[in-house]
């Protein structure tokens, strides 16, 4: 699968590394490709029924997770004409630029390994705005430490959008129960 990203190459006993020289693409994209292909059955299931929760004449916020992309291509099938998405993602913004939805940028800082915005620009914008809900990923999850994070900038983005929002909806698979991060989030209760 490593081989199939572009990550590595195999080779006669192992693999090797590929640097952006050799594949033309930065590893930071390719990173989130690689979480795009983790969990494909279960992301698109939670898309499924996250989709559900979504009412016309609303604005919502999706981060750049890689399971808010998949909800992202089930909200291509919305019919709805006057939903606003606001978004800290590039490609959610690319799944979404063709359909007839309001469709917004946080702006700021470009963090590569995400394809995502955050810093200074993207809160300041946030804490401007009022969302109907929230729909988001984390790195772990427990009852007793919340919802958590190995990244500040994504705890920053998701701390703000969720202080605007009436809902917050978790998109989490199996693979982040009981695992630890190093920033907290919010607590389960708030979820």
């Amino acid at each position: 699968q490593l081989d199939k990203t572009g990550l590595i190459e195999r080779v006669h006993g192992g693999a090797t590394l590929l640097n952006e020289s050799q594949n033309g693409s930065s590893r930071a994209e390719q990173r989130v490709d690689l979480r795009l292909g983790m969990q494909i059955e279960e992301k698109k299931e939670i898309a499924k029924k996250a989709v559900q929760l979504i009412r016309d004449e609303t604005s919502i916020f999706i981060d750049h997770s890689s399971t808010s992309i998949y909800l992202a291509r089930e909200i291509k099938n919305l019919p709805y004409k006057h939903l606003i998405i606001v978004t800290n993602s590039i490609k959610i913004l690319m799944e979404l630029e063709s359909t007839p939805f309001g469709l917004v940028s946080t702006g700021g800082h470009l963090q590569r390994q995400w394809s995502a915005l955050g810093g200074t620009i993207a809160l300041n914008f946030l804490s401007r705005l009022n969302f109907d809900q929230i729909f988001c990923s984390c790195g772990g999850i427990s009852i007793e430490r919340g919802i958590m994070t190995s990244f500040n900038f994504v705890a920053e983005i998701l701390k703000q959008a969720s202080a605007v929002a009436r809902t917050t909806n978790l998109l989490v698979d199996s693979s982040k129960f009981s695992r630890v991060g190093t920033f907290s989030i919010m607590p389960v209760t708030a979820i």
